[in-house]
This record gives structure tokens, sequence and C-alpha cells, in this order.
């Protein structure tokens, strides 16, 4: 028997292909960045095509990435969100309508982990839409009166010293603003109206108001439903 070298296995072309890219890695990878930075659209069309075929794979990596690098996430976010507002936008709102229900479960959680912020950003968009938010109540009023009294009627029972200070407060209003000389029985006779027909009576130009104080008299009183006197508030009118 002749003797002679074994005969090796013949390798595979991916084979061939691994090792030379292993041999020539470097040099590779910077033909492929000075390629990709050329030709900015094959570059996208490329990637694109790529996620496309691996959404799952693309998905994943991408919230593992998120997972190690939360600060940096949340940096690119910011800056996007200044550079594209209204894509931004759009975007939120293309999410959520195609997630109500994970959209609730994450608002949910936010407002559960950041109720001061909330109290606060409330507390301010309530000062710069003043009117706006009286109209919402007084239409929320109009539409649910038995729930208004009852909420009413539970904060009453929930504050009262404030209550009790709040009409402590109004009646010393109310007395300082009668004059001497004012028939208490014309205003007398006006509460009973107004408690005959289930209505509340309201000062027109109130009692307390940072422009005039008006004074208790009866040709300064109205009468109006509960819901329409609470959104008037301390204005002269519904529209001032």
């Amino acid at each position: 028997m002749k003797k002679g070298r074994l005969s090796e296995t013949p390798l595979t072309k991916r084979e061939i292909q691994r090792r030379y890219y292993l041999k020539n890695r470097a040099r590779i990878l910077e033909r492929a960045r000075q390629y990709l930075k050329e030709h900015p659209e094959q570059r996208k069309a490329t990637v694109d095509k790529y996620r496309r075929g691996n959404a799952a794979a693309c998905k994943q990596r991408i919230k593992e990435w998120k997972a190690r690098n939360k600060e940096r996430s949340l940096a690119i976010n910011r800056k996007s969100y200044a550079a594209h507002p209204e894509r931004s936008l759009a975007a939120t709102s293309r999410w959520r309508s195609e997630h109500p229900e994970r959209a609730k479960k994450i608002a949910r959680e936010w407002v559960a982990k950041n109720k001061e912020r909330v109290r606060e950003m409330g507390r301010l968009w309530r000062g710069r839409n003043k009117e706006h938010v009286r109209e919402l109540a007084r239409q929320w009023h109009a539409a649910n009166p038995e729930r208004a009294k009852e909420l009413k009627r539970r904060w009453t029972q929930n504050n009262r010293g404030k209550r009790v200070a709040y009409t402590a407060a109004r009646r010393s209003r109310k007395y300082s603003a009668t004059p001497s000389w004012v028939s208490k029985k014309d205003i007398a006779a006006l509460y009973v109206e107004a408690a005959r027909l289930g209505l509340t009576v309201d000062h027109i130009i109130p009692l307390k108001n940072p422009t005039v104080c008006g004074l208790h008299v009866p040709w300064n009183l109205q009468l109006l439903t509960g819901s329409d006197n609470s959104s008037k508030g301390n204005r002269m009118a519904f529209g001032d």
C-alpha cells in the first residue's frame, strides 16, 4: 500500500468565506462603512429589507439595547421629539390607537408612579385654562346633577372644617354687604322662591371679585340652577 497524505475534507463555500472574513475583518468592515457612507439610499433599503425579514429579532434586540442603555435611549427620544415634534406626536397617536389597552395600562402605571407630578401638571393646566375648566364643569354638572350633589355632599363630610370656614366667611361678607336700609323681607322672599322652584340664589355682581364687590340687595340677586351657579363662580356673568 502506498504511503501518502491523508486527503482533507474539502471546505464548503460558506466555510471559506467565514475564514476569509475572520482573517480580513477590519479591512472588510472599513470598506463596508465607506460604501454605506457613499450610498445612503442603498444603506436604508438594505436595513429596511433586513428589518422586514427579521421583525421579531429586531424588536427583541432593540428592547434589550434600551434595557441596557436607559439614559441614552431617553436622550435619543428627547432629541428626536425636539427635532420632529409633529412626526413624534403622530407616531404616538397612531401607536395608541393600535394598542388602546396597553396604552391605558402604561398611562395608569405612570400616573401611579408620578402622583405629585400629575397633580402639579393638572394645577398648572387649570391655571392656564380657567374659562375652559369652568365651561367643562358647567357641562358636567348639567349632565350629572345627582352625581354632582353626591360629590359635594361627600366633600362636605370629609372637609367640615373648610366648609364651616367658607360658610362663616360668606356670611360675614353678606352681613357687611347688606345696607341697613334694605328690606330683609324682600331678600328672604327671593330665597323662599328659589327653594320652591328648586333653584339657587346668585349675586349678579359677586360679593367677592378682584375687580368690584357687589351688595347683598334684591336687585343684585338672580335665580340660577345649581350647576349654572357653580360654573359662574365669582364672575359677573358666564361670558366674563
